[in-house]
């Protein structure tokens, strides 16, 4: 293409009755660009029975589509097919020069930087269920203030994921980025300091939409550097690192949070909890000094109409990948066909930004990306509904286990005497019956399901006593002192009181949460579990391209159902923690998968917005599943995982319905 005789192209249509058919390809003077399209299709009424008539020539098709003498939908799709012209000569444009450019050393600088922002994706996703029975007990939270701060994380991401596609497409990828990294750094940080709990549950909201951005952006981000051949394999080994963030954050809980059970442990300023908090951040902080080093996409700069800084960004990573032979890049200059909808689509005003952004969206369910929404809409609706639902189905379940386990085999102590005695470590899952207590003391101690039957304190000292499931049941207590507990009347039923005083007591802190859990070995499991699934994943990631996305998805998908078959007959903790890890790898093979093909068939200008809508519609179906199968952990097993089997066996037929992405320019 050469400057002042630029040849260009455009998409003439035959309007009739409505409905516009293809013509020819003709010279670009016989359209003019309308300045007023947007508006045309948005406010102009429908203008029946002036369509143009059947020997109409395209010239008189186009200047029909400029008059507005066609109805307004046909306006739409004259203008829309005008556009596709212009994206198609864009993308050529720069799948050249990234194939020039090459994959080298440019490209995994970038890709170490937007590995942090995945594993912070991943951690945000998975660090408030290793520290909710610590903050539940630190803010003394009932059971619904749990759920809400649960809810407040996947709402908030959900929200994010929507919100930041559309303005990376509107902004730019980097900006977009960055500003989601900022939130969710800044707010996150906030929040693993803030001692109240109105202000916790906000900032979390918070850091969960900045987090909600990550994956969305990230990824389109990515995935723009990458040459088209062998994309799909770079592009799902980010994914890898979303794996790897849970697995790393559950090892780190592993190690930090000890005493999820204690109080005055969880209460404290400088907790466990609140520094293993702080470390899931280390990620976010990475990636957003790597991203200041970094360019903004190029096909983001072709899209805007910025052709000088994207042919700065090629000839960069040119550089970056050729250093040793020294070469120089050979594209001296980027000249396109002028699309003058795009300087319009550029906002001016508040009014004009929102009306972009429904316009937006809007584009997602026209022609021709509506059959293409919609069936990615049910795929990820479906399919999270099942994964995830009977992935928080299972969670339960494996508890429930632990806690019938546990209360199963109580210690029975009886008729034994203690005199002049010191008890300062917890005493958990006992029952004393006919015991003698004389001038024992009970200092900086927790009474975790613990009962006391027909038992004698006398001169008996408790201090600083914190007690979970105690009952003192025809108990004799005399001259004994309590201060600092918060034991209360309920705990002393059909026991009697002589002169006993109770000095500095507290209230008992309201959460239910059932300390007898080991958060420590649950974290420990969970850990194993995603480092288990790590060869899994890279063989999922190698084959995405050989196998091609959407038959991967549906065969995945598929093999999903059929794995879940087993959970019929678990009955066992290790059975069960072994069936969670291959549920968790069959639906990362499905996500890269569906991640790829979402972010492959959306064109440039909607390609963040409609991964994020995808996204964001997924991780409402999420939402709807945990709440489900969560609500199903104690009935009968078939229906749980039944529901499960149905939902992702439907989603493996719907995949099966999609277009194949492999080898899709952007």
């Amino acid at each position: 293409m050469s400057g002042d005789h630029t040849e260009e192209i455009a998409l003439i249509l035959r309007c009739e009755n409505g409905n516009c058919a293809r013509g020819e390809l003709r010279d670009p003077a016989l359209i003019e660009q309308d300045q007023n399209a947007d508006d045309v299709a948005t406010t102009s009424p429908v203008l029946r029975g002036q369509t143009t008539p059947d020997d109409a020539t395209p010239a008189d098709a186009s200047m029909a589509c400029k008059n507005g003498s066609v109805r307004t939908e046909t306006t739409t799709l004259c203008r829309n097919n005008r556009r596709i012209i212009h994206d198609q000569a864009r993308t050529g444009v720069h799948e050249q020069a990234i194939d020039t450019a090459g994959f080298g050393e440019f490209q995994w600088r970038f890709f170490v930087v937007l590995a942090m922002a995945l594993m912070a994706d991943g951690s945000e996703m998975t660090k408030m269920s290793h520290v909710i029975d610590s903050v539940a007990r630190a803010f003394c939270m009932t059971h619904a203030m749990k759920t809400s701060l649960v809810g407040a994380v996947s709402v908030g991401m959900l929200l994010g994921s929507l919100l930041f596609g559309l303005s990376a497409d509107g902004v730019g990828r980097k900006r977009a980025l960055f500003v989601s990294l900022c939130l969710h750094l800044t707010f996150g940080a906030l929040a693993a300091v803030m001692p109240y709990q109105a202000l916790f549950l906000v900032w979390t909201f918070l850091s969960a939409v900045g987090a909600g951005g990550i994956v969305p952006i990230g990824l389109a981000y990515f995935g723009e550097f990458c040459p088209q051949k062998g994309r799909g394999r770079k592009v799902g080994s980010l994914l890898v690192f979303q794996l790897g963030g849970a697995m790393v954050t559950a090892g780190l809980a592993w190690l930090l949070i000890h005493d999820r059970a204690c109080v005055r442990c969880a209460q404290a300023m400088w907790t466990d909890w609140r520094v293993f908090l702080l470390l899931c951040l280390l990620p976010s902080s990475a990636c957003l000094l790597g991203l200041l080093a970094m360019p903004d996409s190029p096909r983001f700069l072709l899209q805007a109409s910025r052709e000088m800084e994207a042919l700065k960004v090629y000839r960069s990573i040119y550089v970056w990948n050729h250093r040793e032979d020294k070469a120089e890049h050979q594209m001296a200059e980027i000249v396109l066909p002028k699309d003058d909808a795009i300087n319009d689509d550029r906002p001016q005003t508040s009014v004009a930004r929102v009306r972009i952004i429904r316009a937006s969206l809007s584009q997602l369910f026209n022609q021709p990306l509506a059959k293409v929404t919609r069936i990615l809409c049910l795929l990820w609706g479906i399919a999270s509904f099942g994964c995830y639902g009977i992935s928080e189905w299972t969670t339960g379940y494996h508890m429930q286990l632990k806690h019938t386990a546990y209360v199963a085999s109580p210690t029975v102590i009886a008729n034994q005497s203690y005199s002049f005695k010191t008890f300062t470590s917890e005493l958990i899952l006992a029952s004393y019956e006919n015991c003698t207590f004389d001038e024992v003391s009970f200092k900086n101690i927790e009474f975790r399901h613990l009962r006391f039957y027909r038992c004698r304190f006398e001169r008996c000292k408790f201090v600083n006593v914190d007690a979970t499931n105690i009952s003192f049941t025809e108990t004799m207590l005399a001259n004994s002192v309590f201060s600092r507990t918060d034991l209360c009347d309920q705990d002393f039923r059909g026991s009697t009181i002589e002169n006993c005083t109770f000095v500095h007591n507290r209230s008992r802190c309201a959460t239910e949460s059932e300390p007898n859990i080991d958060g420590g070995k649950l974290a420990l499991e969970n850990c194993l579990s995603k480092m288990a699934a790590l060869p899994a994943a890279g063989v999922y990631v190698m084959a995405v391209d050989l196998v091609g996305r959407s038959k991967l998805l549906a065969t995945s998908l598929f093999v999903s159902a059929v794995g879940l078959l087993p959970l019929w007959f678990a009955t066992t903790e290790v059975f069960l923690v072994c069936m969670a890890a291959v549920v968790y790898v069959l639906s990362f093979g499905a996500l890269v998968c569906l991640m790829l093909t979402s972010m492959e068939l959306y064109p440039t200008r909607l390609r963040c917005t409609g991964l994020g809508f995808v996204v964001s519609f997924g991780r409402l179906a999420a939402i709807l599943g945990d709440v489900i199968f969560s609500s199903l952990v104690g009935v009968d097993r078939t229906v749980p995982v039944l529901m499960a089997i149905v939902a992702i066996t439907f989603a493996s037929f719907i995949a099966a319905k999609l277009p194949e992405s492999k080898g899709e320019r952007l």
